[in-house]
């Protein structure tokens, strides 16, 4: 299986799976294990688990240099799932501003309770609640997004590049933590010294369970 099969599958996959609906950070989190496991299941990743070492996934190829290229590439789709979530949301967003106002989606769209009231503490997100983050993320004017919406080819084109250098920011974001992460964490001269025989302990805490053996 070559890189541009599993990129059409990996697109397959977003297109018929991916709904325009208000997800949340828990749901988006289900969402995105349900697709790493069923991207690695397209490109034929097997499971291997014992009883000494957490769950691997490993390619069905001897090639080293391949599986490692296929990893990656894996990688690669995985990490941009909120990104068509964003994007459709707002494609639907200006399609729903250039609706004639007798439309029943516009009219729900703009729509208010007239009786009774919402939930105490925070209600559940609906889908113009989360609009205003997308629009933030794409570095879109919140102000006045219904008036750019009006022209869909110039809304087109706003909302792509917007989705495209959120996409660059958060990879990059991602590369930097993972690099620190790799590089591993540095020490900060945090040990303190036991004041009675002078033993180093590495946090208060620690200094504090061994003052107990001078009591």
């Amino acid at each position: 299986m070559d890189l541009k099969e599993i990129e059409e599958r990996c697109e397959l996959s977003d297109r018929s799976v991916l709904l325009l609906f208000s997800i949340e950070k828990l749901l988006r989190k289900s969402l995105r294990i349900i697709q790493i496991r069923t991207d690695r299941r397209n490109i034929s990743w097997r499971r291997v688990v014992n009883r000494f070492t957490q769950p691997r996934y490993h390619a069905k190829y001897s090639n080293g240099t391949q599986a490692a290229l296929l990893e990656s590439e894996c990688s690669r789709h995985y990490s941009k799932r909120a990104t068509p979530l964003m994007l459709g949301k707002l494609r639907w967003s200006g399609h729903l501003v250039r609706m004639s106002d007798d439309r029943l989606p516009k009219q729900l769209f703009y729509s208010e309770l007239s009786e009774g009231h919402r939930l105490r503490g925070r209600p559940t997100l609906r889908f113009k609640d989360t609009l205003k983050k997308s629009l933030q993320n794409c570095r879109i004017a919140t102000a006045h997004w219904e008036t750019t919406a009006s022209n869909r080819r110039v809304w087109k084109q706003l909302t792509r590049k917007g989705a495209a250098a959120y996409e660059q920011a958060k990879r990059r974001a991602h590369a930097e933590k993972r690099a620190a992460t790799n590089a591993g964490t540095e020490s900060r001269g945090t040990t303190i010294p036991c004041h009675v025989c002078g033993r180093i302990c590495a946090s208060a805490f620690g200094l504090r369970s061994h003052l107990r053996v001078h009591r």
